[in-house]
């Protein structure tokens, strides 16, 4: 599919390359969502998301059979499986192709990332460093506990849950007049062949652990791209407030670079240059912002779908393995070792998700907070003793700065604290739902 909708691109933009490095997005090359079209690597890629959306399309069948099959046998067991894994399925089936047709809306903002979104005439100093050293750690330490706990639900949702039962032989759960789904495979899902012998076992074992891997780095790969670019906007929203804060020192620095200088006793106040330099100087903060709000509607626009998709789907996908670790509790019917294999799958099924619905709520939240103390940072200049001109660039300032930004899924649901609590007390209620059936 790939060579036909994508051409290949042998040229390197270097503002590209560094927003998408300072950002640490180098999970999404490797999942498929940010494929590398240049030289050879097309081909590689085109390969990898040609397999990657057959296994979707493949996958989402085999989760409507198998939900079918559960509601036919009612069997809430696997009917939870179908719920928990086939909806995390659909849901970023939707979000992976949506990503990766938005290329050059990604592009734009690494673009962006990398260029740089302001520049101001007074060099930066010591305080303004430390702002972007602590962006720059906040990156990595998001990038590398996104990284580690995307691995951590990949290998105890994928790869480790079946191994005890098929070591010891036991490939298969489907037994005569039962429902026709072998719950002994990590992703338990209908299937054409029996998957009872070593060979057909290990062959779709491999097969799921590859394709539930790929699709744990693309929800971690999004999640990462998020954060991010709500850290970078956090970043420039604190250097734009420290800006406006620090806006004497820039306007005598502006004065003295143009060559001029004050008469014996007077003070910069009085001097009719000093106020066209702290012009200047609201004027360079005013271009700041309207680049942050740029910045901030082509983030809404790429990532409004997949905050829409994450919030839709969390609640029936960590209430699941919640209702699971409840019924398997009540049967006894497991081995200790089983039971012990189980209790950390289904708790970290329901971390992880936690925590990935949690980022997408504090992140939003926190440029949202960050942003609203822009608009009395415009009032904290020093406008009572600046001219009439001063004076209406900080009522500018602050009519554009009164709506603070909020990142939303389409409209429906900001990305919040408050929508974090609600979306917590969903998913008690869903269990509540599940559990009295």
């Amino acid at each position: 599919m790939i060579p036909f909708v994508f051409k290949r691109d042998d040229s390197v933009d270097h503002e590209v390359v560094k927003g998408y490095q300072s950002t640490y997005n180098y999970i999404m090359r490797f999942c498929g969502l940010y494929p590398d079209f240049r030289g050879f690597w097309y081909y590689i890629s085109g390969a990898h998301l040609n397999t990657v959306h057959l296994a979707y399309i493949w996958f989402l069948a085999a989760y409507m059979i198998s939900t079918y099959y559960a509601f036919a046998y009612r069997d809430m067991e696997l009917l939870s499986y179908e719920l928990c894994y086939g909806l995390v399925t659909l849901i970023w089936f939707t979000v992976t192709h949506y990503t990766i047709y938005k290329r050059d809306q990604l592009d734009s903002l690494f673009r962006k990332v990398g260029r740089g979104f302001f520049t101001y005439e007074k060099p930066i100093d010591s305080e303004e460093e430390a702002i972007i050293d602590e962006c720059n750690t906040n990156c990595r330490k998001t990038f590398q506990k996104t990284l580690a706990l995307t691995t951590i639900l990949a290998f105890w949702t994928c790869i480790i849950p079946p191994l005890p039962k098929a070591v010891m032989g036991d490939y298969s759960s489907i037994v005569e007049g039962g429902v026709p789904v072998n719950k002994h495979l990590a992703l338990p899902t209908w299937n054409p062949y029996p998957t009872d012998t070593h060979l057909t076992y290990w062959t779709m074992w491999m097969y799921q652990a590859l394709a539930g891997c790929t699709e744990a780095y693309i929800i971690g790969a999004t999640c990462i791209l998020y954060c991010n670019f709500c850290t970078i906007i956090n970043r420039e929203l604190k250097l734009l407030r420290f800006s406006l804060g620090n806006i004497k020192n820039r306007a005598i620095h502006a004065f003295k670079m143009r060559g001029y200088s004050l008469q014996l006793g007077q003070k910069y106040e009085n001097s009719q240059l000093y106020q066209v330099c702290l012009v200047h100087c609201i004027d360079e903060s005013i271009k700041h912002h309207i680049e942050l709000k740029q910045f901030h509607g082509a983030i809404q626009n790429l990532l409004g779908f997949p905050i829409f998709a994450i919030f839709s789907g969390s609640a029936l996908t960590i209430s699941s393995p919640m209702f699971m670790f409840l019924q398997m509790i009540g049967e006894h019917e497991e081995s200790s070792f089983t039971l012990v294999m189980n209790i950390f799958q289904y708790t970290i099924i329901i971390f992880g998700f936690t925590y990935f619905l949690a980022n997408y709520c504090l992140f939003g939240q926190s440029i949202t907070d960050e942003s609203a103390l822009l608009h009395f940072a415009f009032y904290d200049t020093p406008w009572p003793e600046a001219g009439l001109n001063f004076r209406r660039k900080v009522l500018m300032g602050m009519i554009h700065s009164r709506k603070p930004f909020v990142l939303t899924a389409h409209g429906l649901a900001s990305a919040s604290s408050e929508t974090l609590v609600d979306m917590l007390k969903t998913v008690y209620s869903y269990f509540n739902l599940l559990a009295a059936t």
